[in-house]
This record gives structure tokens, C-alpha cells and sequence, in this order.
């Protein structure tokens, strides 16, 4: 969220969010979600609704955008990420970054 102006500012064509999600699935397990599943996921305990900030980065970019909903192990205010989750979140930056050659 403190972040959407330097993105905006970027005009970047994909925008890609990595966060906690509900999948009923086992920890680590993850989707790939657009936006009429992010909007249904209730994807953020953050501040911004999903909402607001989808419109607010598609206004300003006219980027496609996509969440990457990670199970996780338990979802409680200052819960440590688990081992099952960092493993997955490291496998897919790393798929990212070959891919992009970032």
C-alpha cells in the first residue's frame, strides 16, 4: 500500500501481489488470482481494500493484475510465516525472476 505511487509512477503492463489467502488448501499450496477472484477472495487484512487498490493501479497503469494467494499455516495477527509457505514464495520468485531475468 505505501508503495502504489512509485508503481503507478512505473506504468508497469503486470502487477503482481503475493499475500495470505484462504484457499482451504494445505499450507504453501497457491493460486494464481485475478481480479473478479481477488475481489471474491477478501484477499487483505491490510488497510486498503483489494478493491481500492486494484482500481487505484489500473486507472493509473492499465496493468493487468494478479494476486499470487499463498495457503497459509495459520492466520493470526503476528504469526511467524511458516517453513511450508517461505518455501513456496522463495520456489515462485525464483520462477519469477528466471522467467523476467530479473
Amino acid at each position: 500500500e505505501s508503495h502504489t505511487g512509485k508503481i503507478a509512477k512505473e506504468k508497469p503492463d503486470t502487477i503482481i501481489f503475493f499475500d495470505a489467502v484462504h484457499l482451504g488448501s494445505l499450507p504453501g499450496e497457491w493460486a494464481v488470482l485475478e481480479k473478479p477472484e481477488i475481489l471474491k477472495s477478501g484477499f487483505s487484512t491490510h488497510d486498503l481494500s483489494p478493491h481500492l487498490l486494484i482500481e487505484y493501479l489500473e486507472s493509473r497503469t492499465g496493468a493487468r493484475i494478479f494476486l499470487i494467494g499463498v495457503q497459509p499455516e495459520k492466520v493470526a495477527l503476528g504469526a511467524e510465516m511458516s517453513p511450508s509457505v517461505k518455501k513456496t514464495i522463495l520456489h515462485i520468485s525464483s520462477v519469477i525472476k528466471e522467467h523476467f531475468h530479473a
